[in-house]
C-alpha cells in the first residue's frame, strides 16, 4: 500500500497513523482466527489450502446451516481477488515509475487511457503463467500452493531487507533531506528499526525453507531447490535491466 501514500492529504502526518491501525487490525484479525481454525480443526486434518474452509464447514454443520457453504466460499474467493489485485498494481506502480523515469525498458511505460500500465500487466501474467508449472513438479497441490506461497513471501522479504539497508545508508548520506515522514528518536530510532525490520525479513526467508509437516512436498531437496532457483531467476531481471 506504500505506493499509495502520496494519494493521501499531509501523508506525514496520516500515513503513520494508517500504518499503525492497520497493524493493529492485522495482528488481531490474523492471530485470532488461525487460533480459531486451529482450535476446531484437528492437527491432523488441517490443511494449508483449505483449512478456513474446513472450519467454516464444522461451524455449519454444527448449526445446520450447511447450504451457506457455497455463500461462504464465494465470499472468500472475492476477498482472495481482492487481495491479488491490491498485491498486483501495487508493484506494477513501482514499475511504471521506473520505466517512466528511464531506470526499465521504456515498452513497460505504456498505459491505457486511465493510467493502467498494460504492458506490466501482461508481463506479469507471463511469468505469473510460468510459475504455474510449479503444479507439475510437486507432489500436490497443498505443497505446489505453499512453495509459491514461500517464494512469493521471500522475494517480499529480500526487497525489504534492502528498504531497511537504504533507510540508514540515507540517513546517514542525505540528512538535511525534507522528508514527509521521519522515524523519531535520530539515529538510535533508524538503527533499531532498520535492524528490527532485517533481522524479522532474514528469520522470515529462513523459516520458507522448511515446510510444515503436514504437507507431502516430496524430497526436501527438490523443495529447497525451486525455492533457490525460484529466487534466483527472479531477482536476476532487475540487475539485467539496470547493466
Amino acid at each position: 500500500s506504500a505506493v499509495h501514500a502520496d494519494e493521501v492529504e499531509k501523508p506525514g502526518h496520516a500515513y503513520p497513523r494508517a500504518i499503525l491501525y492497520s497493524t493493529i487490525i492485522i495482528i488481531l484479525s490474523l492471530v485470532l482466527s488461525s487460533l480459531a481454525i486451529s482450535v476446531v480443526v484437528p492437527n491432523h486434518e488441517l490443511s494449508v489450502v483449505t483449512g478456513l474452509l474446513q472450519a467454516y464447514h464444522i461451524f455449519l454443520v454444527a448449526f445446520h446451516m450447511e447450504w451457506a457453504e457455497s455463500i461462504v466460499a464465494t465470499l472468500i474467493i472475492i476477498g482472495g481477488i481482492g487481495g491479488v489485485a491490491t498485491w498486483i498494481i501495487g508493484p506494477t506502480k513501482g514499475l511504471l515509475v521506473a520505466a517512466q523515469d528511464g531506470s526499465a525498458p521504456a515498452f513497460l511505460a505504456r498505459t491505457t487511457k486511465k493510467g493502467v500500465p498494460i504492458n506490466i500487466l501482461m508481463v506479469q501474467a507471463t511469468i505469473f503463467t510460468a510459475l504455474c508449472s510449479v503444479f507439475l513438479l510437486m507432489p500436490t497441490v497443498s505443497s505446489s500452493y505453499w512453495v509459491l506461497t514461500a517464494m512469493t513471501a521471500q522475494l517480499a522479504m529480500i526487497v525489504y531487507v534492502a528498504l531497511f539497508a537504504a533507510a540508514v545508508w540515507l540517513r546517514y548520506k542525505h540528512p538535511h533531506v525534507n522528508r514527509p515522514y521521519k522515524i523519531p528518536f535520530g539515529k538510535l530510532g533508524i538503527w533499531l528499526t532498520s535492524l528490527f525490520g532485517l533481522i524479522s525479513c532474514l528469520v522470515a526467508i529462513g523459516l520458507g525453507f522448511f515446510p510444515p509437516a503436514q504437507l507431502t512436498v516430496g524430497r526436501i531437496a527438490v523443495y529447497e531447490a525451486i525455492l533457490v532457483v525460484g529466487i534466483i531467476v527472479l531477482t536476476l531481471p532487475p540487475f539485467i535491466i539496470y547493466l
